[in-house]
């Protein structure tokens, strides 16, 4: 058995200003996978769990061996208990791809947030590049990446997203890490990246159609990774 810790990093804002934080953490125990020889890394995960669900689900990146090939890949286990103990199987839902149709996806792909939208459509976004290792004097190239789905298990690639006004990146690491809040017919798309900034940390883009996003800018001057966004009790913790 394999434990995932998960650090959830609140910070109390409206949906554009971050004003504080603090810090909490639990771990979950995940079944190791049948089909893996080689397993490095568990890691990202993003836990549903709506009022009249029978099960919690935890969608989350892996890192690992399948069949010979060592990747990075998009997994989803499911819990029917208290959302801690007894995790089911994790199923591989994505992997990297070599099909001409979806390029930018065949060295990783990780780092999944999903949201249901008002139309019942599942909206996963997540990280992806063409490179496994960093090239020295290159940039990684990561870039977000969307995928939708009627019932939050079959999954298909839209391709990567188009953020309108998004500055020239000036880091090495591009964008990624996403974290989606829908509300009011609108996307609120939090990201990791180290655009025009000495240190990566978090910025927004917005949109209505889950695709096509204006960039809107930098939401927090902290060095931090991995933002999560939700609302709870009328106030917005990422």
């Amino acid at each position: 058995m394999k434990k995932i810790t998960i650090l959830f990093f609140f910070f109390l804002l409206a949906p554009q200003t971050i004003f504080a934080y603090t810090i909490c953490s639990h771990c979950v125990t995940v079944p190791d996978s049948s089909r893996v020889n080689k397993q490095w890394s568990q890691y990202s995960p993003w836990v549903m769990h709506e009022n009249g669900w029978d099960r919690y689900r935890m969608y989350f990146g892996r890192n690992e061996e399948v069949q010979g090939v060592s990747a990075d890949r998009i997994y989803l286990s499911e819990n029917f208990g208290d959302g801690i103990s007894e995790w089911t199987q994790p199923t591989i839902l994505l992997s990297p791809t070599d099909q001409d149709a979806f390029p930018g996806e065949k060295g990783l792909i990780h780092d999944p947030t999903v949201i249901i939208s008002d139309q019942s459509v599942w909206n996963m976004y997540y990280t992806a590049t063409d490179t496994k290792t960093q090239i020295p004097g290159l940039q990684w190239k990561n870039k977000i990446y969307h995928a939708i789905s009627s019932n939050g298990v079959n999954f298909h690639r839209q391709g990567e997203i188009n953020i309108h006004n998004l500055p020239n990146q000036t880091g090495t690491f591009g964008i990624g890490q996403p974290s989606i809040l829908y509300e009011n017919n609108k996307y609120y798309l939090y990201f990791f990246s180290d655009i025009d900034a000495d240190h990566g940390t978090i910025f927004l883009a917005e949109g209505t159609d889950g695709h096509n996003f204006e960039y809107y800018g930098r939401v927090s001057s902290l060095i931090v990774v991995n933002p999560q966004i939700i609302k709870r009790n009328q106030q917005y913790l990422l």
